[in-house]
């Protein structure tokens, strides 16, 4: 039997040949291309076999989410086929019904212990913690929390003005108690915005990760990514009975179907409800 040839990607060929020639002359609708460039060139260098973009894949799917990883597989088959290159033969990651993971009541105890515990005993990245607990707070993206300016903040409404490109639209996002504290207890810089140094998006990515990982290994928090603070937002207001189209708004889903995830009730609100229900007959 045969052993087939490895099939070895010239990635800075493709990538810069579909930049140059395709995306700046018809896909000026992507979205951040030479972002998913830059990660594509640190990940696999100049050439790179189908066991790098593997392990490509996976990191990315554990750093940043499976949606973030298949965009960016996607990304660089398309740049191959552009260049009439055989494109790596690797798949995109299969995802089950979504993902629903958020976290338990015992989890939150423990996460947001550690983050009151980082901020008085602040480490180098106090900003990221201050962005990670505003992304718990307000349930917003990670690119909308990290790239937050204070323009959009209105202090005397408790009001965020949210350009959503995902949605094509404002959103005016109501901002708790919680959320502004954190804003008002921020420093103005030189830039425009609140929680970034500079105006370097990848470095903030790439500092609220190192963070995230930290807090969630303090708090022993397995399984869990970044984007599941978001699902945690969402599903604490359905528990606490907020109604669908609120959610839609909070979260600034276009779609209602987006949401619709978030009204189902969940395991663990059956087991309290069992629970309350099963200490009620015992006290009869």
């Amino acid at each position: 039997m045969d052993i087939p040839p490895k099939n070895v990607t010239p990635v800075f060929f493709v990538l810069d040949k579909y930049y140059n020639n395709h995306i700046t002359a018809s896909r000026k609708d992507l979205k951040d291309p030479q972002r998913i460039i830059k990660r594509l060139k640190e990940y696999l260098g100049e050439h790179a076999e189908d066991d790098d973009v593997v392990r490509m894949r996976d990191d990315m799917a554990q750093r940043f989410g499976p949606s973030t990883a298949n965009i960016t597989l996607s990304f660089l088959s398309s740049a191959c086929s552009h260049a009439h290159i055989p494109k790596p033969r690797v798949s995109l990651i299969k995802k089950k019904g979504g993902r629903t993971r958020f976290l338990s009541p015992s989890e939150m105890e423990r996460f947001w212990r550690e983050v009151k515990r980082a901020k008085e005993s602040p480490p180098k990245n106090k900003t990221m913690i201050d962005c990670i607990a505003f992304m718990l707070l307000t349930g917003a993206r990670r690119h909308s929390a990290v790239g937050v300016k204070w323009e959009d903040i209105y202090i005397k409404e408790n009001m965020w003005r949210l350009r959503c490109e995902k949605a094509s639209r404002v959103f005016n996002v109501p901002l708790s108690k919680g959320a502004m504290a954190i804003i008002k207890e921020r420093k103005r810089k030189d830039n425009d915005f609140i929680f970034l140094e500079s105006k370097n998006m990848e470095a903030g990515y790439n500092l609220i990760h190192r963070e995230w990982v930290s807090l969630c290994k303090r708090a022993s928090i397995k399984g869990a990514v970044l984007h599941d603070l978001r699902r945690t937002f969402a599903t604490y207001l359905s528990e606490s009975g907020a109604g669908i189209h609120e959610i839609q708004e909070m979260l600034c889903h276009k779609d209602i179907k987006s949401t619709m995830v978030y009204a189902k009730v969940t395991e663990y609100s059956v087991r309290m409800r069992l629970e309350a229900l099963e200490k009620f007959i015992k006290t009869q």
